[in-house]
């Protein structure tokens, strides 16, 4: 019940305070935000005009492991410290570990909005970097979050939040506000 009262609270708070970061069907870019301070890549949304889509692009060597999204005008599930149930996110996908980009298409109908409606968008990734035998050396969770990559340059080590963006619960992590 209490990550019920929570969720009802985050979602009012973004209602009354909390921005989209783009007008309806705008295409806007972001950085995957490794380990909570490294920019691991970065991420695309945008429409086609009955389809949401997102893709990510790992850089810097780092790989994908799994992609977890959601993009509903409902929050996923919460804990009760008002963090995402990442294992209830509407989509997803594992790989062994690659530097393709991902791709998501992702019907309006599927995000229970329609055309001018605003959506929570949250992309939740693993990824890892390998040696040249391709065992794992490291490995880290990360959030779609604000560009750290284009001007103006979002530094999360001393940066507050750029509008539009919230933070999980007590926990880092990102999600925004898109309007189809």
């Amino acid at each position: 019940m209490k990550s019920k009262w929570i969720s009802l609270l985050m979602l009012l708070c973004f209602i009354l305070f909390g921005s989209t970061l783009a007008s309806a069907g705008e295409s806007i870019w972001g950085t995957i935000w490794a380990g909570q301070f490294t920019n691991a890549g970065n991420w695309h949304v945008y429409t086609d005009g009955t389809n949401l889509k997102i893709d990510i692009y790992p850089i810097n060597n780092w790989e994908l492991t799994e992609v977890h999204i959601n993009a509903h005008v409902l929050l996923p599930p919460m804990t009760g410290s008002g963090n995402p149930k990442v294992g209830h996110f509407m989509w997803g996908d594992e790989f062994d570990p690659t530097t393709d980009p991902y791709s998501w298409e992702i019907p309006f109908s599927g995000t229970g909005a329609t055309t001018g409606q605003n959506i929570y968008v949250a992309i939740h990734v693993v990824v890892v970097k390998t040696n040249e035998s391709g065992e794992i050396i490291e490995e880290e969770t990360g959030w779609g979050g604000p560009c750290g990559t284009e001007e103006p340059v979002w530094d999360p080590t001393t940066d507050p939040l750029p509008p539009g963006y919230i933070a999980w619960g007590k926990r880092w992590g990102y999600y925004f506000m898109y309007m189809l």
